[in-house]
């Protein structure tokens, strides 16, 4: 069985950068060193695998979803890919809506109805704001997350989206 990967790995395959100063670089002329500083950091726990991976769902929600699913050459679906890398996740437990789509109160209801048949106790929204959200967390927790885009753009949405997805699994 392969070892899981620490936290600190996962956090890079996302994309996230660890800063390491350079001994004596940020040291005053007048104040040498009586040691030389070293890259230490602090044990973490390894991101836990799923009770039964096979069923369990990653329900996601966000807009433009559709666009990127599957393409190759997007950098939101190689991101994407990571993503399920770190988290031991498999494409075929991912379901997602692209809630462009979700425009009428009738594929709201029919959408909510999809997730809640599917059991799982919480959902990603990458769009906040949606009101699909309002209706979702009558039954499940509907945690916010960063959009690809953000993740893309910022290496804080990285890290934040790992630390909040770690937090639930």
């Amino acid at each position: 069985m392969a070892q899981m990967p620490n936290s600190l790995q996962v956090f890079q395959q996302l994309g996230g950068v660890v800063w390491v100063t350079r001994p004596g670089y940020m040291a005053s002329p007048s104040t040498p060193f009586a040691e030389p500083l070293t890259a230490s950091l602090p044990l973490v726990e390894p991101v836990k695998e799923p009770k039964d991976l096979e069923l369990t769902s990653i329900v996601l929600f966000g807009a433009g979803l559709d666009a990127l699913w599957q393409d190759e050459s997007a950098l939101g679906w190689q991101l994407w890919q990571n993503i399920m890398l770190a988290f031991g996740w498999d494409d075929t437990q991912i379901v997602f809506f692209d809630t462009a789509h979700l425009v009428s109160e009738e594929m709201m209801f029919s959408t909510v109805e999809e997730v809640i048949s599917l059991g799982v106790e919480w959902v990603l929204t990458m769009d906040e704001l949606h009101e699909v959200n309002e209706s979702l967390s009558e039954g499940v927790a509907v945690v916010s997350v960063p959009s690809i885009d953000d993740m893309l753009g910022d290496a804080r949405a990285k890290q934040l989206f790992y630390t909040t997805v770690r937090g639930l699994i």
